[in-house]
């Protein structure tokens, strides 16, 4: 699927015509910090200095317009490519294929070593080849929807399915999604509820809550690697139930802006327990010639166990063109 994907996101490029605008952008990013953690008599004897070019947030990207069709081709720096087509076929219907995070998505404004919450409290997706259909604000559409941190589900893969709705409003965007995948045995799925963009004057807002059964066999990513991992993982058999939640605030400046985000995540069976809590403070400063810093806080703690927090303090330090 992966290789007709291509050869049809390349037509969707040829077909905007002679008249197309086509740009290149890019980033390049790097992450300099201190992760402290919290507890016990030697808390900085314990930390750890770390620092390193961040792949997955650093890319050159391809985007191209024209009239009634428009796609974008995406390289990261870790080998991993995006892209996606889309084509207005009526006034108010548009066909989509890409090979990308889906529509749901909505991360925070947190950027230290490129973590934007993901798996405590962004609405996130695996990137698998997807197609869908759009109609004034209303969406669906079906995933190859690969396995999650390569779990077993059985001798067959199946596809996944997706729908959602946005709504635009004067002082707020709503989005809900739902998403599922049925497998020998199991049944995934993902439901979240959004208001993006909420207009509180000196700042803006955002808000998730996304509730999974099962999210490691599913295509949404709640259950990564990160250090609240074992919050969202259970057997086939277990039907676990997890629950993400997200604030993140925006307030621009006179010069940059700051990002504040408080991200959760836990679950309902009674063998895991534990609520995972991501605070995070950044400020965005952009300097001369696509150059910005982007130095912050986070803190972890996971509620509930004997688990220990920590801290990371750094810098992110970007170019963009």
């Amino acid at each position: 699927m992966k290789k007709a994907l291509v050869v049809f996101l390349l037509a969707i490029f040829m077909a905007t015509g002679a008249f197309a605008q086509t740009t290149v952008t890019g980033q390049a990013q790097v992450h300099l910090g201190l992760n402290m953690p919290l507890g016990g008599d030697s808390e900085f004897d314990n930390a750890s200095w770390v620092g390193s070019f961040v792949h997955s947030q650093s890319w050159l990207r391809i985007n191209r317009v024209g009239e009634n069709t428009n796609g974008q081709l995406t390289w990261r720096a870790d080998g991993v490519w995006r892209g996606w087509g889309r084509a207005t076929v009526a006034d108010a219907i548009e066909l989509e294929i890409g090979h990308i995070e889906l529509p749901w998505v909505q991360w925070s404004g947190n950027w230290l070593f490129g973590q934007s919450n993901s798996g405590v409290g962004a609405a996130n997706s695996t990137v698998n080849p997807y197609f869908l259909f759009r109609t004034m604000g209303f969406y669906a559409g079906i995933t190859e929807a690969g396995v999650l941190n390569g779990a077993t589900i059985g001798s067959r893969v199946t596809p996944g399915f997706f729908a959602g709705f946005a709504m635009p409003l004067d002082m707020m965007n709503l989005h809900f999604a739902f998403a599922g995948r049925a497998a020998p045995d199991v049944f995934s799925f993902m439901g979240t509820a959004q208001a993006r963009a909420i207009d509180l004057g000196f700042a803006s807002l955002g808000v998730n809550a996304t509730i999974y059964m099962n999210p490691e066999l599913g295509f949404f990513v709640v259950s990564g690697g990160g250090p609240f991992a074992a919050l969202a993982r259970g057997g086939s058999a277990d039907n676990l139930f997890v629950l993400e939640c997200l604030v993140d605030l925006r307030i621009p400046l006179a010069t940059g802006s700051v990002h504040f985000a408080l991200g959760g995540v836990t679950n309902f069976d009674s063998d895991l327990d534990g609520f995972g809590l991501q605070a995070s403070l950044l400020w965005n400063l952009p300097l001369q010639g696509g150059f910005s810093i982007m130095p912050g806080l986070q803190y972890r703690t996971v509620i509930g166990t004997d688990a220990p927090d920590a801290l990371l303090i750094g810098v992110n330090l970007r170019y963009s063109f």
